[in-house]
C-alpha cells in the first residue's frame, strides 16, 4: 500500500455519520449558556476598559453628588436629588470616554449611539438611586468604622452594583444595534 492510498484529500475527519466525542456530550443547559455568556461578557478586555473609564465617571458623579446631599458648600439638596444629579453628571463622561476608546462600532451615528446611551443610563440612574436609597434606610450601620458617610457608602455600592447592567446593556444595546432592532430580533424570534 503506498502513501497515495493512504491520503484521503476529498473526505473529512470523522467519516459522514460519526460524531466527535464533544458532540457526544448533553447540550449546555440554558443556566450553563447564560453562565458561560455571563462569564465570557465580564472576563474581557473590553470590560477591564469600561470600568477603567466608567471609574472617571463614577468620581465625577460621586463628588457632584457628595458636594450637593453633604451641604459641604452651603448646598442642601434632598439625597435622592443629589444621586440622580451626579448619576447624570457622570453620564456624559462616561459616553464620551467608552465611545471614544472601548466600543468601536460604527454601524451607528454617534448622535444615535447617544440617544441609546442616555437611554440605558437612564435606566441606570434609576437603579442607582433606588439601590442606594435602600441601602441608606437599612437600619444596621454597614460603615462601621469607616470614616465615610452612611449615605456616601450607599451610594458608592449603589455605583459598584449598576456597573454590570451598565456595561451589559451598553455592550448588547448602546454601541451595538440599539433598542429597536433588538426589540426586532426578539420580536422575529419569538413568532417564528
Amino acid at each position: 500500500m503506498s502513501l497515495r492510498t493512504l491520503e484521503m484529500p476529498n473526505q473529512s475527519f470523522p467519516p459522514a455519520g460519526l460524531r466527535r466525542p464533544t458532540d457526544l456530550q448533553e447540550p449546555a443547559s440554558p443556566f450553563r449558556r447564560v453562565f458561560l455568556s455571563a462569564y465570557r461578557l465580564y472576563c474581557s478586555r473590553q470590560f477591564l476598559s469600561f470600568v477603567f473609564f466608567g471609574g472617571t465617571a463614577a468620581a465625577v458623579n460621586l463628588a457632584v453628588g457628595w458636594l450637593l446631599y453633604s451641604g459641604y458648600f452651603g448646598i442642601n439638596t434632598p439625597y435622592e436629588l443629589g444621586v440622580v444629579i451626579g448619576a447624570s453628571s457622570g453620564l456624559f463622561v462616561n459616553f464620551a470616554l467608552n465611545y471614544k476608546f472601548t466600543f468601536k462600532f460604527h454601524g451607528r451615528s454617534a448622535i444615535a449611539q447617544l440617544r441609546s446611551f442616555v437611554g440605558v443610563s437612564a435606566i441606570g440612574i434609576v437603579l442607582t438611586e433606588v439601590i442606594a436609597s435602600e441601602l441608606h434606610k437599612m437600619s444596621m450601620d454597614f460603615t462601621s468604622g469607616l470614616p465615610v458617610s452612611r449615605e456616601f457608602a450607599a451610594h458608592v455600592c449603589a455605583v459598584g452594583l449598576v456597573t454590570f447592567y451598565s456595561f451589559a446593556a451598553h455592550h448588547y444595546l448602546t454601541f451595538n444595534v440599539g433598542f429597536r432592532a433588538r426589540l426586532a430580533q426578539l420580536f422575529l424570534r419569538r413568532f417564528r
